[in-house]
């Protein structure tokens, strides 16, 4: 008569290989289970609708949005440019009138050394 009983080392040996074959198979479940599920990953047509509609109404905003600011960005460019050329003319104006000041303070300046130098002539006449 055979005995089939296992010896404490037999045993430990086969509940080691048992306990390692369960750990690669609990490891193969956590790498290939999905979270969240496969089927709940996948857009439905009434959400890429709604979606698409949102985009839409977004995209036309912006369009919105853009054409305002292409509109102001113009009338203040042109502002600008009026208010330039009116400081143009506000310069120009002055610029005239100093040169006119300067022409006639030069013009006096030019008639008082005459002045002197004939002045300087009659004195230099009368000593010799």
């Amino acid at each position: 008569m055979t005995s089939s009983s296992f010896t404490p080392g037999e045993l430990a040996a086969f509940l080691g290989i048992l306990a390692f074959l369960l750990g690669i198979a609990l490891a193969l479940k956590r790498l290939l289970q999905r979270e969240p599920p496969l089927h709940r990953e996948f857009a439905t047509v009434e959400s890429v609708q709604k979606l698409d509609g949102d985009l839409s109404r977004i995209r036309g905003e912006v369009h919105a949005g853009f054409k305002d600011l292409r509109e102001e960005r113009s009338r203040s460019t042109g502002n600008l440019h009026e208010k330039i050329e009116e400081f143009d003319r506000k310069n120009e104006t002055r610029i005239a009138e100093l040169r006119c000041e300067l022409k006639d303070d030069i013009r006096g300046v030019h008639d008082r050394v005459n002045e002197v130098l004939h002045a300087v002539g009659r004195l230099e006449g009368r000593h010799e």
